[in-house]
């Protein structure tokens, strides 16, 4: 390679003179060393240009084609697999708008709505959400990330970390067969890459130009014989924006607008990384063994409004720290030609901390809620065998031991020097703070693929779970007094059945159906256990029957695709929050005593004319019906939430369109995407504060819209410079979410980062 110190120095230069004024002498040191490597890369490599590169290198047909592996215990075609799959490959992410996986999911994922509250990003399937992504289980190559204290998997969401990853199966239905708790309305599978198809060294560089970030994420892939490697490390820190408070945010119990008007707001800038956020995954292969490790340490300002009342503007943000660990191994034992079996045994540490961001910068006490950690420890075996002509038969099972914590986190007890000086973060804060419960989980399964004929595929299973508590779970006296409810379900255990039965059938080349019955549940979490209502004397497990159908046909010599997957769940038994005017407005978690549903379907079509351009269009519609107003005649009604009618509500919305246009041009160097939403207006509910006053909360009911665009260009065959535009025409109010706040009914939690405009420029390096 041929070196250019003049005009290495010139780039160097005029790299840091556009971007170093805007950022602090941290910033300044990483644009130059960045500017510095990026102009040596770009001078030193020959001008090979990508005009052989397709944007687009599969055709539709191949991707109606794709084999998935979250749907069951075997690879399965995504026109057979049960429930409706969407595959977005490596590529598929590079070309979208897309930088975290809330991005994606909210943008692409028929059926999927994310919103914001101070615990992360919360999802939403098929018009269902509770206050954490409880409902849908999020997991790397098959192994769930979700905490069971509280909050699910939510925080990491929002990390733009999205170089590692193969690719994302989102599935809409149930998945508690395969997946087990949790797997309610649906589940997200991130499947990281490996080094036998990725090989060789990625580097990216971003800046975010509104929110002033920097980030790098590296990866290196290697091939040898029998097996492969691949490492991955990112990085981000930010500065953050100035959000916009326009509007009203609410009414209070007299009925007073809050309007945004609190001086302490000034200068506030939030929706950042700070200190550093960073991950490091390797996913090493030899022979039969495969090892994943995964870690990762997140700090994130979410930029959320809470307890917003006329005096107190001052909980605008909070600090969470998210940090874990993932150890896990698998290996496969070929009994014969026609059978295995695999073992993975996994270890599992996580914790999810707070700090809120009041005036004067300092910090409150936390407790259990907001400073949880817990330790997963679990074994699960699966024999597979295909000995059977037509059939393909797996079955296992699992055991696991978790233990939960508070006020502990597995890396650091302590936050660095900045905007929170040296004090312990969280509060109180040790690393051998001991763990104050634990349960057992156990499970068997069992599934067969059979393929009657050429054209129909039945899928059947059934798995039995079980979560034990004993007289020995509650461990630590010393965890608080908030911890004292958990003593009153030892000696329980909560299993459930679950079976699932899928058909598919293709009619002809080009039409397919498929139909299927599952069912979904999820244990309650230790949050449930911890604030029962005080009439209650046990939580259980709830769980969700969903029939759903399939319909998909291609046009057009398999260019146009069209699906219909109209869809009936039944959620029995749902945890909720109650509130008890009779007994001095004290509140806890109960099971809801009816039943509640929700109705609807999706309507997606894809268009691939050619390989330089591709269309996707989704129509998602849901509903919620006859959701409970009261648990007892005792208690006035959850919470979360009470409607007018006592029916009839929507918290997230109930309707919304998803389109994304990609057009490649100048022989394929210059690629576009542009990405546009749409929201419909929320049912909202009227809510109800502990005297009875009733309230409309005015961010609600609003339809609104949001344009993202993507360009990018193929410099050399090695080097690609993108840049995208999030959000270009923010509004002054966002999605609702359907967390309201625990001490008032009255004020809901609006998560203010997607109103904002924002920019990032990328430049990506391969060799």
């Amino acid at each position: 390679m041929i070196r250019h110190p003049e005009a290495e120095s010139r780039i160097c230069s005029g790299l840091e003179g556009k971007f170093i004024n805007q950022g602090g002498p941290g910033m300044k040191r990483t644009c130059k060393v960045l500017g510095c490597l990026i102009g040596i890369i770009l001078l030193g490599m020959p001008p090979l240009f990508a005009a052989d590169v397709n944007l687009m290198d599969k055709s539709l047909e191949d991707l109606l084609n794709t084999d998935v592996s979250s749907s069951g215990f075997f690879k399965m075609n995504q026109k057979k697999a049960p429930g409706y799959t969407t595959v977005f490959t490596a590529q598929d992410i590079d070309l979208s708008t897309a930088r975290t996986m809330h991005d994606l999911l909210d943008r692409y994922a028929p059926g999927v709505s994310m919103s914001n509250r101070e615990f992360g990003s919360m999802t939403s399937q098929r018009g269902i959400a509770v206050d954490a992504s409880a409902k849908t289980v999020y997991m790397l190559d098959g192994t769930s990330l979700a905490m069971r204290q509280h909050f699910g998997y939510m925080l990491p969401l929002d990390l733009p970390f999205m170089k590692y990853l193969d690719r994302v199966e989102v599935v809409n239905g149930p998945g508690a067969i395969v997946h087990g708790s949790g797997a309610i309305s649906g589940f997200v599978n991130m499947i990281p890459k490996s080094g036998k198809d990725y090989q060789g060294w990625d580097i990216t560089t971003e800046y975010g130009i509104d929110d002033r970030s920097e980030k790098l994420e590296v990866g290196y892939g290697k091939a040898y014989d029998k097996g492969s490697l691949y490492v991955y490390g990112g990085e981000v820190h930010s500065f953050g924006y100035a959000p916009s408070y326009d509007g009203a945010l609410g009414r209070n119990s007299a009925g007073t607008e809050l309007a945004d008007t609190d001086a302490t707001r000034s200068g506030l800038r939030i929706g950042r990384f700070d200190p550093l956020s960073w991950q490091v995954l390797t996913n090493w292969e030899y022979s039969d063994l495969k090892v994943l490790v995964d870690v990762m340490d997140e700090y994130y300002k979410s930029p959320t409004q809470r307890n917003v009342q006329a005096s107190d503007f001052d909980r605008t943000s909070e600090t969470r720290n998210h940090n874990h660990l993932l150890l896990r191994p698998q290996y496969t034992f070929d009994v014969s030609p026609t059978d295995k079996l695999e073992l993975t045994p996994s270890v599992y540490l996580v914790s999810d901390t707070v700090a809120d961001r009041i005036t004067g910068k300092t910090e409150q006490n936390l407790n259990y809620n907001n400073a949880p950690a817990e330790a997963d420890f679990s074994l699960k075996g699966v024999y597979k065998s295909e000995a059977i002509s037509k059939h393909q038969i797996a079955y296992g099972g699992s055991i696991g031991e978790r233990l939960f914590y508070m006020d502990r986190s597995w890396f650091h007890s302590e936050s660095p020097e900045g905007e929170y000086g040296a004090n312990s973060f969280p509060n109180g804060m040790t690393p051998d703070s001991g763990a104050f419960l634990r349960w057992y989980e156990y499970s068997a399964f069992g599934e067969d693929v059979m393929a009657l004929t050429d054209k129909l595929t039945l899928s059947t299973g059934l798995r039995y779970d079980a979560m034990m508590m004993n007289t020995d779970s509650i461990i630590s006296a010393t965890a608080g007094s908030t911890q004292g409810t958990v003593v009153s379900v030892q000696d329980k255990s909560y299993g459930s059945l679950l079976p699932r039965v899928a058909a598919a059938y293709a009619f002809t080349e080009d039409i397919t159906g498929k139909l299927s019955y599952q069912r979904g549940f999820r244990y309650p979490d230790v949050v449930d256990f911890i604030n029962m209502h005080s009439g209650t004397d046990s939580i259980k497990s709830e769980v969700m029957d969903s029939i759903q159908a399939n319909y998909e046909q291609t046009f057009l010599g398999k260019k146009l695709s069209l699906a219909a997957n109209p869809f009936l769940n039944v959620y029995r038994k749902t945890i909720g929050y109650s509130r008890d005017n009779s007994n001095g407005g004290q509140t806890g978690n109960v099971n809801m005593s009816e039943n509640f549903e929700s109705v609807g379907y999706e309507l997606v079509a894809k268009y691939n004319p050619d390989k330089v351009t591709s269309l996707l269009m989704s129509y998602s519609e849901a509903h919620p019906y006859n959701y409970p107003k009261a648990y007892a005649s005792s208690i006035q009604g959850y919470v979360v939430p009470i409607s007018e009618d006592n029916k009839n509500f929507e918290m997230v919305p109930s309707r919304y369109v998803k389109s994304s246009l990609r057009q490649g041009f100048l022989n394929d160097r210059l690629g576009l995407t542009t990405d546009l939403t749409w929201w419909a207006k929320t049912k909202p509910p009227v809510l109800q504060d502990v005297n009875g006053n009733y309230s409309m909360p005015l961010a609600y009911g609003k339809s609104f819209w949001e344009l993202s665009l993507a360009g990018r260009y193929n410099v050399t065959k090695n080097t690609t410079v993108r840049v995208v535009g999030e959000n270009l025409f923010p509004k002054s109010y966002t999605k609702p979410s359907s967390q309201v706040n625990s001490t008032s009914a009255l004020y809901p939690s609006v998560g203010q980062y997607s109103t904002e405009r924002r920019v990032y420029v990328e430049v990506r390096m391969k060799f």
